[in-house]
């Protein structure tokens, strides 16, 4: 049998949803299913003149949105310049700024850029997750 991607319902492979079951994509190669990955993609986030006590907020977004694992890190990488940390500038007035790449599913960067877009406008204050 040859490989074929499908979507049809495949016990193994589903995602739970509200009332039903989304089909995952699956590769069924000899009868076996085998789960196939989102395709990861890049974004930035960036944060300007946003109070320092939302900061938990932001990195709890982070926390529950982007549920895929990181791209592995370039040999010798500085490991606060990857993904895995934000760093967090001050900025008078008890304000703080970031700048972060990501890597995620777009699912998971839609989700993540609604929130904390939406906390922006909501708390006056700039923030953007924009793809790059």
């Amino acid at each position: 049998m040859s490989s074929m991607l499908s979507t049809a319902y495949c016990p193994a492979h589903t995602t739970p949803g509200t009332r039903h079951h989304t089909p995952a994509p699956a590769r069924h190669t000899g009868g076996v299913c085998h789960p196939v990955a989102e395709e990861q993609v890049r974004a930035v986030i960036a944060v300007d003149r946003m109070p320092k006590t939302l900061r938990l907020t932001i990195e709890q977004a982070m926390s529950v949105c982007l549920k895929s694992q990181p791209e592995p890190a370039p040999a010798g990488a500085d490991p606060f310049d990857l993904g895995w940390c934000t760093r967090w500038v001050s900025q008078p007035g008890g304000l703080t700024a970031c700048r972060q790449t990501v890597t995620a599913t777009a699912g998971e960067i839609d989700h993540l850029q609604a929130i904390v877009e939406g906390l922006a406008r909501s708390r006056n204050f700039s923030a953007s997750v924009r793809l790059v």
